[in-house]
Parts: structure tokens; C-alpha cells; sequence
């Protein structure tokens, strides 16, 4: 029996951009939740994540960040931040992983009712360019892309409910 081969992971042929940035996972420990950050007013907290919007308006930048728990809305103001982490945030696109530090805010006029004032972040990974875009797709292209598809905020609330009918039918039978 043949042994199995193993991948060469640094012999992909990505662009140098889009490697990872990190060496070991230990490298973006002490991250909270974003289920959590509610505890956290006030206070600087590192999350982990992934930026799924982002826009810029010269000199303040709006990201929209989710981990597998929540959202939340981070702004990088240039005057606030260290010039290394602005030129970072520029580079960044949609879908690239990264953890981010800040203070969380309460904001009444957020969807997701806090927002993160960004002093910090650490790049992960950036992704490679994001075929799906806001602009309306046929089901083909959808099908072709479901993994990634799977991470639009529609798709990921189908599956909340799903996941939460399919738990109370289980609690329910037992």
C-alpha cells in the first residue's frame, strides 16, 4: 500500500500576497467572541475573523467583520492609527482573515448594536478576489460557488435557523 502524499503547502502557486502571513495560530491567540463582546463595553478586546464589506472615504474606513458568532462594524480613522496598520487596512479585501484590536463601543444606531474604534490588526491571510459581489448572480454561478456563497449574511441566517429547528426537534425526541 502506497503512503499517502503530503501536500506541499508552500509549493501552491498563489500569489505571494495571498500566502499566509502568520506562523503559527499561537500568533493571534487571546481573541474573545463576537457573541461576547456586549461584556467588553469600553474596553479593548482582539477579535478574529474575517472583513466581509469594507469601504473607505479618504482618510476613515468602515469594516464590516464577522467571525462564526456575530458581526460587528470596526472604524480605522488614519489620524488614529499607526501608519503601518492604515497601510495594512488598504491592502485588505473581501473574505481575508485577520484579528483586530479596539475599543467596543455601544452604538444604538448599528445593526449589530456595538462598533469597534480599530487601534490594531494583524493580518492573517488576504484573500485572493471575491467572485461573488453584491450585484445579482444566476443560480448556476451560485451552485459553482456555494462555498462561498455559504457566507453571505442571507445564507448564513438560513442555516442559524436551520441548525436551531434541527437542535429543538433532537431536545425534543429525547
Amino acid at each position: 500500500m502506497d503512503k499517502p502524499k503530503k501536500t506541499d503547502w508552500k509549493s501552491l502557486e498563489l500569489p505571494k500576497n495571498n500566502l499566509p502571513r502568520i506562523d503559527s495560530a499561537s500568533e493571534v491567540s487571546g481573541a474573545i467572541r463576537l457573541s461576547e463582546v456586549s461584556k467588553f463595553v469600553g474596553k479593548t478586546v482582539k477579535l478574529n475573523g474575517w472583513a466581509y464589506n469594507l469601504r473607505s472615504s479618504g482618510k476613515i474606513m468602515f469594516m464590516l467583520f464577522r467571525d462564526g458568532s456575530g458581526d460587528i462594524q470596526a472604524v480605522i480613522e488614519q489620524k488614529s492609527v499607526d501608519p503601518k496598520v492604515w497601510q495594512d487596512a488598504q491592502e485588505l479585501t473581501m473574505e481575508s482573515s485577520l484579528q483586530i484590536e479596539g475599543i467596543v463601543k455601544e452604538d444604538k444606531r448599528s445593526p449589530f448594536g456595538y462598533e469597534l474604534s480599530l487601534s490594531n490588526l494583524k493580518i492573517v491571510q488576504i484573500a485572493p478576489e471575491y467572485p461573488i459581489s453584491k450585484k445579482d448572480h444566476g443560480p448556476d454561478f451560485l451552485m459553482d460557488h456555494r462555498h462561498l456563497w455559504l457566507r453571505s449574511s442571507k445564507q448564513r441566517a438560513i442555516l442559524k435557523v436551520r441548525d436551531h429547528i434541527s437542535t429543538r426537534r433532537r431536545l425534543c425526541q429525547n
